[in-house]
């Protein structure tokens, strides 16, 4: 996904890691070190003695395989690689391993450990992920990061219904539009195609019988105040008295015609209000990536 860091994690193998690990005068002990901070010692499933022949065999070759790995750099580099960077991982644990991994280097000297923020920072930096970088080393979402994440989301719920599937696909459809024309016509098209998802998915939501956007708001019990409810009722009433974006309106409401403001502001706030409308997004996943 776009400035994860998960998607991305197999270019940090070249890019941090190799670098480092060429130190002069650590670079062999760092190898190891990163390999015993990072690949368990194998456990056997049961007791060595309840296992079979070939599962002992097995054990004993992982158990062979980790010790040769433990003692020579070379090895230690190689399962390294094969065993974490030879495709993406999942965000919490790519995280994991960059701040974990920290204390090897600070453990020699504080120069190194500094060498080690510093290819840390501009592989975020080159790549545009959603973190800030803070000393010692932890990874801290942006608010950039944690939109980009929501609407990640929104397209992976909306991808699991073919309802939805094909009011998502409408919807980016009326944003790729706008490129060519962001007249008033094209910007109302895609505020009702954008209404329509997000009412969509609200209907979604386990005991909700009713219809409307605003209705279904006074259905779900996920606000954590009045005035959160009312405000996305409130945009709702928007869509409903302004001509063209909705329903034929109320023109004697018009203040002035939509624009590429209107675009960014209410298509950020209707995104916004997702998380209260579905229970199938964790927001402490959409936060931390």
């Amino acid at each position: 996904m776009r400035g994860e860091l998960g998607a991305v994690w197999p270019l940090t193998w070249s890019e941090i890691w190799v670098p480092l690990m060429r130190h002069a005068e650590y670079g062999s002990d760092l190898a190891l070190d990163l390999f015993r901070e990072h690949v368990p010692e194998p456990i056997p499933s049961q007791p060595p003695s309840e296992l079979s022949q070939d599962e002992l065999v097995s054990f004993q070759t992982e158990v062979r395989i980790y010790e040769e790995a433990a003692a020579d750099s070379s090895k230690a580099k190689n399962e390294l690689k094969k065993r974490w960077f030879k495709k993406p991982i999942e965000e919490t644990n790519a995280i994991a391993f960059l701040e974990k991994s920290y204390s090897v280097f600070d453990e020699y000297d504080a120069n190194l450990g500094n060498q080690y923020f510093n290819r840390v920072d501009g592989f975020l930096k080159r790549y545009s992920l959603r973190y800030d970088l803070r000393r010692p080393l932890t990874l801290h979402p942006t608010l950039p990061g944690i939109f980009s994440s929501l609407v990640t989301e929104l397209r992976n719920i909306s991808l699991q219904d073919a309802h939805l599937r094909e009011l998502l696909s409408e919807f980016e459809d009326s944003i790729r539009d706008l490129r060519t024309d962001l007249s008033q016509a094209r910007v109302k098209t895609c505020l009702l195609k954008q209404f329509n998802l997000i009412e969509a998915v609200g209907r979604s939501f386990p005991g909700v019988t009713r219809q409307t956007l605003g209705d279904i708001c006074g259905q779900i019990n996920s606000w954590p105040h009045v005035t959160i409810r009312e405000a996305l009722k409130k945009l709702y009433g928007f869509r409903s008295d302004y001509p063209g974006v909705g329903h034929a309106g109320n023109p004697a409401s018009v203040v002035r015609e939509l624009d590429a403001r209107d675009i960014i502001a209410i298509g950020i706030m209707l995104t916004g209000f997702v998380p209260y409308l579905t229970d199938r997004m964790d927001a402490r996943l959409v936060y931390r990536g």
